[in-house]
């Protein structure tokens, strides 16, 4: 009786996971990012935050971003912007 029992669970546990994956997959579709590298500085933006990430790893750019961007100030940098 055991075996079966660890059977059922298995593929239970199995299901789970796929159906999670499967919506993992369908999350990361429906959702664009657009990421840029200059000068060592990376701009990413999504559909409602931007960030701006120096090239040591810390949050808000000097530089000014590219444009379409929305900058912490005129000729600012990029910080974390929601």
């Amino acid at each position: 009786m055991q075996n079966s029992s660890f059977t059922f669970k298995f593929k239970t546990m199995k299901n789970i996971y796929l159906t999670l994956s499967l919506f993992c997959v369908i999350c990361t579709i429906n959702f664009s990012v657009k990421a840029q590298l200059i000068s060592g500085n990376s701009y990413m933006q999504g559909n409602f935050v931007e960030v701006g990430v120096t090239p040591c790893g810390s949050y808000g750019t000097s530089p000014r971003p590219p444009s379409g961007y929305h900058p912490r100030s005129p000729g600012g940098g990029l910080g974390f912007v929601a």
